[in-house]
């Protein structure tokens, strides 16, 4: 085996050439770790005869992934033709029949298994006042679900899906975009059909994208035409449910129980120049600009809601239109409500009513819209207008900076001043942590995404609450020769659908053949991954008391205080005391520092498992995070810091029940011991100007929110005192 590594690289690892090359190759793709790693693991599998790798070449390998496409529901290829002026214009459309992919979730076992028919969790048992009170959260709970089933047959169910469209840039420069269509379906829960597994969103639709130049940009005509080829489009994505949404459709699903179903949109999300085109309204330019209601342009800043659209007006005014004896007459019809002189797709279905299955989208209406766009943009400008306006701005800058780090929630060491972007997720969280404003702006609010807001209640009660979308850039990017992409990304992205459904079945298959694991834990395990509650990770080398002591104040007769803890923790739990002795550490023990711990914990906003992952590290992505929790005391929850985390041996065995020692808030120069056991989950306590006071970040999610509420009624996006 020839070495070439000490040659070209001097004092290297690397020792053959295949060595250089699979290093190379990882270099030139980007791999991140934990590809890299994979791609190493396959060839050392092969490499000690447990498998053989077959494929000889891409050609060979794009032959195997063709074979395999019939395992899913593929895209059809069809030509759009549009009539313009005295042309037929061509388009092609890329689109996977809707039924089809619906009738291919209700036929595997292990995502009907996990559809909601009815509203079993519509209401919850408040605590604190004994009663049970409604709970809007998924579709199946809202009020649209159900006036939809009063109108079947008591047999029938309705099979809701979610229909999302939105252009956008394929790259960061340059004006290559994709017009993905994306399907997912109600009846399952958020995390499973905002996944990308099996139940998750699918594209179902490649969307073809209009040309336009300076000669006909911005003409009425022209701006119809291009609602007709998106409707056109839309109708060939929707046709293959517009029989069963009106006689329903007799199945046996994957669970072996035959239903009724009747398919329907039950709500659409994008933009709002894209809703503008799914209701075929005229948008900021028409008179009655909002999707959902006739309210004048004019009172835009008017908190008030008008009339609501309805498809029967719609169809109304388009009948007298097109009755109308000129051009004219029919433009100034369609003027005063705002409408195009197009047939609306969504209408060949039954419960197709395109105005109400719109909806408040926070993406584009609140975190890119009314803040990005808006309340940020004047904020910055209030302060640039100050007198001290550089001081003012490094302070919030400094601010943001010193913002704690969160699992999943974006930090900006840079500050947040001279950033440019346009990152909905970015906007969201810089205004979850942005202070009040001063609303005396010197600016007009006469716009639609403030007026939108008005709708966001009956949005929710009607239609639940709305998360997560997925971008192909990266397809894009890397796989195509960005000519003709269309074609190219919907062929990849299937194979990836088809790639995702063998490897399920491949887990499925490796958790059946898994041996069976002993259940009894071994009574020196280091690590409690198999505890329901916390596991805990980063492990330091072991310590003695001594010299962790002699690292500061904090630690002062730690061994003393420990023995006394644990001695009282093992009788509390009805532990026998080793020996019947009370436990009594000496400064030669020893502990095993760690700097990680993760925390499952029920929601009370999702009624899920939620996790947490807590630091308790000195330099973590270069900076020190303790990081702090709420956790039950004698006297209720209660927040404090994380300080050190160990565990320790007792009675010759290292105990099962992890202990942490924790920084009190109320008690900055004292540390304590809980079991935890006791730890509720992980919060973010942001610090102030002041010594005694501390913010409480209860805008973390929906379940600090409610925990704020409940326990420390009157502190909600408040202050807590330390």
């Amino acid at each position: 085996m020839h070495r070439y590594g000490q040659i070209m690289m001097g004092k290297s690892l690397l020792e053959t050439r295949t060595d250089f090359e699979v290093a190379a190759l990882a270099l030139e793709c980007l791999m991140n770790k934990q590809q890299t790693n994979t791609l190493i693991q396959l060839i050392c599998h092969v490499q000690q005869g447990f498998d053989q790798c077959t494929l000889k070449n891409y050609d060979e390998l794009q032959e195997m992934w063709d074979s395999a496409a019939e395992k899913s529901t593929k895209f059809v290829q069809e030509e759009i033709k549009v009539p313009y002026r005295e042309q037929i214009e061509s388009f092609d459309l890329f689109y996977r029949p809707l039924w089809d992919w619906v009738r291919e979730l209700l036929l595997d076992p292990n995502v009907v298994s996990k559809m909601e028919w009815h509203a079993q969790h519509q209401f919850r048992f408040d605590e604190a006042n004994g009663k049970w009170k409604q709970f809007i959260s998924e579709p199946w709970t809202a009020n649209r679900w159900w006036k939809i089933q009063d109108t079947l047959p008591a047999n029938a169910v309705p099979l809701c899906i979610i229909f999302y469209a939105d252009k956008s840039k394929l790259s960061s420069f340059g004006t290559a975009m994709g017009y993905p269509v994306i399907a997912r379906l109600a009846n399952l829960p958020i995390d499973i059909r905002n996944g990308v597994g099996a139940g998750g969103g699918r594209v179902v639709g490649w969307y073809p994208i209009v040309p336009e130049d300076s000669e006909r940009s911005g003409k009425t005509d022209f701006v119809d035409f291009k609602c007709i080829v998106w409707h056109e489009s839309a109708s060939k994505i929707l046709d293959s449910l517009v029989e069963y949404s009106q006689t329903g459709y007799h199945m046996s699903c994957g669970d072996h129980v035959k239903c009724l179903m009747y398919p329907l949109i039950f709500f659409k999300t994008a933009d709002f120049e894209e809703q503008c085109v799914m209701c075929l309204t005229r948008g900021l330019g028409g008179l009655c600009p909002c999707t959902c209601c006739l309210i004048p342009k004019a009172n835009l800043a008017k908190y008030t809601i008008a009339e609501l659209r309805t498809p029967q007006l719609a169809i109304e005014i388009l009948a007298q239109a097109n009755a109308a004896s000129t051009s004219a007459e029919k433009e100034e019809i369609l003027k005063e409500y705002s409408l195009r002189p197009v047939f609306n797709a969504f209408l060949k279905l039954a419960n197709g009513d395109p105005y109400q299955s719109v909806t408040f989208d926070d993406l584009h209406f609140q975190d890119g819209g009314l803040w990005g766009d808006h309340l940020f943009v004047q904020g910055k400008a209030q302060i640039l207008n100050l007198p001290n306006h550089r001081a003012l701005s490094t302070k919030v800058d400094q601010w943001y900076k010193d913002f704690p780090r969160w699992c999943n929630i974006h930090h900006f060491a840079d500050g947040v001043f001279k950033l440019s972007f346009n990152d909905g997720s970015k906007h969201h969280d810089i205004s979850k942590k942005y202070d009040s404003l001063d609303d005396d702006f010197n600016k007009s609010w006469a716009f639609i995404k403030l007026h939108y807001h008005l709708h966001l209640f009956d949005d929710i009660q009607d239609k639940g609450i709305l998360r997560g979308l997925r971008p192909l850039r990266k397809i894009y990017l890397n796989r195509t020769n960005f000519k003709d992409t269309g074609s190219q990304i919907t062929r990849i992205e299937h194979q990836c659908v088809v790639s995702g459904l063998i490897r399920g079945g491949i887990e499925l298959l490796d958790e059946l053949l898994k041996p069976p694991v002993a259940e009894e834990i071994p009574l020196d395990i280091e690590n409690p991954t198999n505890n329901p509650h916390f596991s805990i990770g980063s492990k330091l080398q072991a310590i003695k008391f001594a010299k962790l002591e002699q690292s500061g104040m904090l630690f002062a007769r730690f061994h003393i205080l420990l023995s006394k803890f644990i001695s009282e923790l093992l009788l509390a739990s009805s532990i026998p005391l080793p020996g019947g002795q009370y436990v009594k550490y000496t400064v030669n023990d020893m502990i095993t520092p760690y700097q990680y711990l993760k925390i499952n914990y029920h929601s009370l906003d999702t009624w899920q498992i939620e996790v947490d992952y807590l630091r308790c590290n000195p330099c973590f992505n270069d900076a020190p995070q303790y990081d702090f929790i709420l956790f039950d005391s004698m006297s209720g929850p209660v927040f404090a810091q994380l300080c050190y985390v160990f565990t320790t041996i007792v009675g010759g065995k290292t105990c099962t029940d992890k202990d942490l020692s924790l920084l009190r808030l109320h008690k900055e120069t004292k540390t304590e011991f809980i079991s935890v056991h006791s730890i509720i989950r992980g919060a973010v306590i942001v610090p102030t100007d002041l010594s005694d006071e501390a913010i409480v970040w209860d805008a973390l999610d929906g379940d600090m929110f409610l925990r704020v509420l409940k326990h420390f009624p009157g502190y909600t996006t408040g202050f807590y005192k330390t």
